[in-house]
């Protein structure tokens, strides 16, 4: 049994666990060393507030004599397990913080200059609760750029070029680029289908960084789209580049067809 007060007792909360008992001397005001001996709880039998005693069960062997004398002062140890000598206590000590926006942001938002807007707000708010022993190492911030081309049918090449500015942020910080092209149109057999493209400007001339088709879905439909491709990494070949070309070209059996380009660009900050 252990002597406490009141006031011990509700600042103290028992689990079963790593919790132990070392005696040591309260008159002298020397606390217990790391290397003294710990009798380690293996069950609490309860706290009596009248008597100001808690009652706890060290095993021992059976033939070991009590280790605790009537009258001894002890402390309470916890053992937490934390690695010797490494002084990060918590595995959260430094994390990594993913931001994505969604397809709803971009809905709600309407304009990507609102959407990175509302990226830096997040940032600030998420920067409030982080705990004082955290520290954000690396942030990366994930946007979707989509553009839609119509028009690739009866033989045309439908196209649209952009500028590149949302890849320059991949050139300056460590990041990527990925590409899922969605297809739909009137591709129900062969030799109906379509072929796409992604070119960038060199300064001189286009040139091809991905090419896929001709590839045709096997419906007749103006509403719903396939995957011709899915997150495929193209942050070595436009990261900085300006600008950019998407090109759809369809058979001259198709009658209608559309593309859609969506470059999922992730950008790494420290």
């Amino acid at each position: 049994m252990v002597s406490m007060t009141q006031v011990q007792k509700d600042e103290f909360t028992w689990r079963l666990g790593r919790f132990g008992l070392t005696i040591y001397d309260k008159a002298g005001m020397v606390p217990p060393a790391l290397g003294d001996e710990v009798f380690w709880i293996d069950a609490e039998e309860g706290w009596d507030p009248i008597l100001t005693q808690w009652t706890i069960i060290i095993g021992t062997a059976a033939t070991a004599p009590n280790p605790f004398a009537p009258g001894d002062d002890v402390a309470v140890r916890y053992y937490p397990e934390v690695s010797a000598g490494d002084c990060c206590f918590c595995k959260t000590h430094k994390v990594r913080i993913e931001i994505e926006a969604t397809d709803e942001a971009y809905e709600h938002y309407e304009t990507l200059e609102a959407v990175d807007d509302a990226i830096e707000r997040l940032k600030t708010k998420l920067m409030r609760l982080v705990p004082i022993h955290v520290r954000v190492v690396e942030w990366e911030l994930r946007r979707k750029f989509e553009h839609t081309i119509y028009g690739a049918q009866q033989g045309a090449v439908a196209e649209k070029v952009i500028d590149g500015s949302e890849f320059l942020d991949v050139a300056t910080d460590p990041g990527s680029i990925l590409l899922t092209i969605q297809y739909r149109g009137d591709l129900d057999v062969m030799p109906k289908g379509m072929v796409l493209d992604v070119d960038k400007w060199n300064g001189a001339a286009w040139v091809n960084v991905f090419t896929i088709g001709p590839i045709f879905t096997g419906d007749n439909d103006p509403d719903l789209w396939y995957d011709a491709v899915v997150d495929q990494d193209l942050t070595g070949l436009l990261s900085g580049t300006q600008p950019v070309r998407m090109r759809a070209a369809c058979s001259p059996f198709s009658l209608y067809g559309d593309a859609r380009w969506t470059f999922n660009v992730a950008t790494l900050q420290q």
